[in-house]
């Protein structure tokens, strides 16, 4: 019996030893686990910055996406600048340059004789009394008159015959009612609401057109 508890004392004390002489055992253990959560801690560390460089990438993108948005945007506006200051657009009406424009009529309604009506054409527009150069002229000159006999600014007081306007204009269109002129003391024109002329006594008094430049 002596022996066998000798023999369990020594067992138990190389138990002990073992134990003791084998720290490591338990310390690799903790380094084990400290490596493995240092692992995952780098790991984290790392997912964490490529998180970072992708929003970054990300908000790049998304600033590169406005950049080109505001350029396309400054792109229309430049287009429609450029509209915007393209002369037809700034004047749709413009009239082109071999153009002639249409001449003013003024219908005066005063009575008076074919001289003062020239007179006074020149004295308040600076013009004569109406001149007419087309049928388009002289529906205007119609048109102006409201109905009326009135004095256009042709004339042959300086010669029988020949019908000169008083602006010194050629005489390069007529509309003589038929049986006109009648010659004699009519010297002067008158324009019929019809539009047709005729010849009168240059005394007579009626209302007139001048043609204003």
């Amino acid at each position: 019996m002596r022996r066998v508890g000798v023999l369990l004392m020594l067992a138990w004390a190389a138990a002990c030893d073992s134990s003791v002489a084998d720290p490591d055992a338990q310390t690799g253990a903790f380094d084990a686990a400290e490596l493995v959560d240092g692992s995952l801690a780098a790991d984290a560390a790392i997912l964490d910055s490529a998180s970072a460089d992708g929003a970054l990438v990300d908000a790049m993108r998304i600033d590169a996406m406005t950049a080109d948005a505001m350029t396309a945007d400054t792109m229309s506006v430049d287009t429609m600048s450029v509209d915007a200051i393209t002369p037809d657009a700034m004047i749709p009406d413009a009239m082109p340059p071999d153009a002639t424009p249409s001449p003013t009529f003024v219908y005066v309604s005063t009575l008076m004789t074919w001289s003062a009506a020239e007179s006074h054409c020149l004295a308040t527009f600076g013009a004569h009394l109406a001149t007419i150069h087309s049928s388009a002229d002289n529906t205007l000159a119609v048109t102006a008159a409201s109905g009326q006999l009135v004095w256009l600014g042709g004339s042959d007081v300086a010669l029988e015959g020949t019908w000169a306007w008083a602006s010194g204009e050629l005489w390069d269109y007529q509309a003589w009612a038929s049986g006109f002129p009648s010659g004699a003391v009519n010297d002067c024109l008158i324009l019929r609401p019809d539009g047709a002329w005729q010849d009168a006594a240059c005394t007579l008094t009626a209302p007139f057109v001048c043609r204003v430049p």
